[in-house]
């Protein structure tokens, strides 16, 4: 599966529900998984981003579903990227002339 890694904001309706945060996740977690999504990691954080979401999911495709799922419940914006543990990107560099 691929992995990936979104970066999470608080909208204002977020911030002003921040006591059910722990809880969303939660939710958000179990709900894609029925996707196929897994979830590896999920974190709050201090700096420019409020969260970070790792996660693995069979396709590109699957991942911006879970993205959409997510953003569309109006709490968060998310900055996804596809992520590369050391193997995968190994054989990306093998492409390089």
């Amino acid at each position: 599966m691929a992995k990936f890694v979104a970066n999470v904001r608080f909208t204002p309706e977020g911030r002003q529900n921040i006591l059910a945060t722990c809880d969303r996740a939660a939710s958000f977690t179990d709900s894609v998984a029925e996707l196929g999504v897994s979830v590896r990691e999920l974190l709050w954080s201090q700096g420019p981003y409020d969260g970070v979401i790792v996660f693995d999911a069979p396709s590109d495709e699957v991942a911006a579903a879970a993205m959409f799922k997510l953003g569309s419940e109006g709490n968060v914006t998310t900055e996804t990227s596809r992520a590369y543990d050391a193997y995968e990107i190994r054989d990306v560099l093998t492409m390089l002339p």
